[in-house]
């Protein structure tokens, strides 16, 4: 998943779930309407690659589009995830 990110998705939960300077539920239902296509998107190409593809293979291509695009803690995710899912 290249165009998501992950720590905004994070954040934007901690918002809703602390009610962290209030909630404005219009704005909450414009991110969602806004976001929710392309998340779910990215997240089927990706359980897609999973499932047509070696496990490894999918978490390099994972990982390959973090660097492009300088997803650095998305990286350190994949990075770990390997290292506990292969070895």
């Amino acid at each position: 998943m290249t165009n998501v990110d992950g720590r905004e998705i994070i954040d934007f939960r901690n918002v809703i779930t602390h009610h962290y300077f209030g909630i404005n539920c219009r704005e909450i239902y414009e991110i969602i309407g806004e976001n929710f296509p392309l998340f779910c998107k990215e997240f089927l190409s990706f359980t897609q690659k999973i499932k047509n593809a070696n496990l490894t293979v999918a978490l390099q291509d994972a990982k390959i589009d973090a660097k492009k695009f300088n997803r650095l803690e998305t990286l350190e995710f994949l990075e770990s995830l390997e290292k506990n899912l292969l070895n």
